[in-house]
């Protein structure tokens, strides 16, 4: 039986499948990113919550391997059509691999308003998603509770632009500054 790292062991087998099946390829530009298929990221959903903050939808099947993952933040690119979901090392901020949704433009909407160029703190969340069987019908349902939340949201033009860090630095700036930390902050 898997027990240490079986959820990061399943989550590569999940995506050797896809990229096999011809359902994902790898990004030209970048290598670590993968790019889902339009009909594989339909079994991703997309919405506001009660709280106005945007949600993506995970199906039950892709439990908990998919939210195992360390996600640190999720990129709307409206040029390309697609959520990126990033996992970055924590100590060198460098992308260690990430995964593209496909996307409608109208539905990006709901991530991050196309109006909009920067939006300070915008977060996203993940919902759970199941399906069950009601008077014959297939109806789909969605968990009130987050099963993943905080997931800091940024506005990019393409693959290349997932690995820089400027937007890190920027948005830890921007905090600091508003904590009030950065004036009354002594490092020893």
């Amino acid at each position: 039986m898997l027990e240490a790292d079986s959820s990061a062991l399943m989550m590569v087998m999940f995506i050797n499948k896809l990229i096999f099946t011809k359902a994902a390829t790898l990004s030209k530009e970048n290598p670590r990113v993968i790019l889902l298929s339009p009909s594989t990221s339909d079994i991703f959903s997309c919405g506001m919550d009660v709280n106005g903050e945007p949600y993506l939808g995970i199906h039950e099947d892709l439990l908990p391997y998919f939210t195992d993952v360390n996600w640190t933040d999720a990129a709307v690119d409206y040029e390309n059509g697609y959520l990126y979901l990033c996992n970055k090392s924590m100590d060198a901020n460098e992308l260690l691999f990430s995964i593209g949704i496909s996307f409608r433009l109208k539905r990006l909407n709901v991530f991050w308003p196309m109006s909009e160029k920067e939006i300070p703190h915008a977060v996203m969340n993940m919902k759970k998603l199941s399906t069950t069987t009601y008077n014959g019908e297939l109806k789909t349902l969605i968990s009130d509770e987050h099963i993943y939340t905080g997931i800091k949201m940024l506005r990019v033009n393409s693959v290349d632009e997932l690995h820089q860090s400027q937007y890190d630095e920027n948005y830890a700036g921007m905090l600091l500054r508003e904590s009030g930390i950065d004036e009354s902050f002594t490092s020893f």
